[in-house]
């Protein structure tokens, strides 16, 4: 008769595999926070590249318009686009953004950004519209998103202070617009912004308003930047760099509530140094 040894059956004890599943925690802790920080690099240079795409098109339009810039006209009376100049021009983009669930709607609707009787930077732009967006702008409001809306078309405003057509009275010279590309002296175009992401609760018209005299930062934000970077936000400057600037003061740095402000946040007290280096930043002639 043969005799055979028995097989001896080996397990992981249970002190084992705690330590390997503290082992894989402490590995999951580890690398989340590098996962996190290339996603938000990821959403950056995306945002960057948008915002350089939008410049190169806002150059191209000068250069191919006698250096004037695209005509950057207010929008009058919730939706009546005020007369542009020369009359029959449009705007460099049209449409305002809200939180309703309406369709057809402005929010979802392309051809204010893209359509060439709509914008001027359509025929620049090869008909990409996702460049007037933020990729960090994911926000639509319940009703939306009920109707399947992944994202409003546009997250951007452009410098009220740059492009002519008619502005809004906030009681300052904004006919000191600069108006031609060879205008940017005060300050020079490296330090001139021309696009920005905008709050969503803010976002409306194509345009965002800075006092240029308010470089103490004292005085009002008349409209909110976004702040969906981290506390930061895209912007791009006259000569086509653009950058992610961090905010640094809470008064500006406010959660998105899906309501409508068209209200101002006043500074006054202590000053601002954002609303101080967007003013010092902001061109007039």
């Amino acid at each position: 008769m043969i005799l055979r040894k028995a097989s001896k059956t080996t397990a992981f004890t249970l002190i084992e595999l705690l330590v390997v599943i503290a082992i894989i925690a402490i590995l999951a802790a580890l690398l989340l926070p590098a996962l996190t920080h290339a996603k938000t690099e990821a959403v950056s240079t995306e945002c960057m590249n948008f915002k350089k795409q939008l410049q190169i098109a806002w150059v191209m339009y000068a250069g191919d318009n006698r250096d004037f810039l695209a005509d950057n006209h207010d929008v009058q009376d919730y939706g009546q686009y005020s007369p542009p100049i020369p009359p029959g021009t449009p705007c460099w983009c049209e449409g305002w953004m809200d939180w309703n669930a309406t369709v057809p709607s402005e929010d979802t609707n392309i051809q204010g950004l893209i359509g060439h009787d709509f914008s001027l930077f359509g025929p620049y732009v090869a008909s990409d519209a996702k460049i007037f967006w933020c990729p960090a702008d994911i926000y639509v409001s319940p009703r939306q998103r009920q109707l399947g809306w992944q994202n409003r078309c546009r997250s951007i405003a452009m410098d009220g202070n740059v492009g002519g057509g008619k502005k809004w009275s906030f009681g300052w010279p904004l006919e000191n617009a600069i108006t031609k590309m060879g205008n940017f002296t005060r300050p020079g175009a490296a330090m001139s912004w021309v696009f920005i992401d905008e709050h969503p609760d803010w976002l409306d018209d194509p345009q965002l308003y800075v006092n240029p005299a308010e470089t103490n930062g004292l005085g009002e934000f008349t409209e909110v930047p976004g702040s969906l970077h981290n506390n930061a936000c895209g912007v791009s400057f006259a000569d086509g760099h653009a950058e992610i600037h961090k905010w640094l003061d809470n008064r500006i740095l406010l959660p998105v509530t899906y309501e409508y402000h068209d209200v101002e946040v006043d500074i006054s007290g202590t000053p601002s140094p954002d609303l101080g280096w967007l003013a010092q930043r902001t061109p007039f002639q």
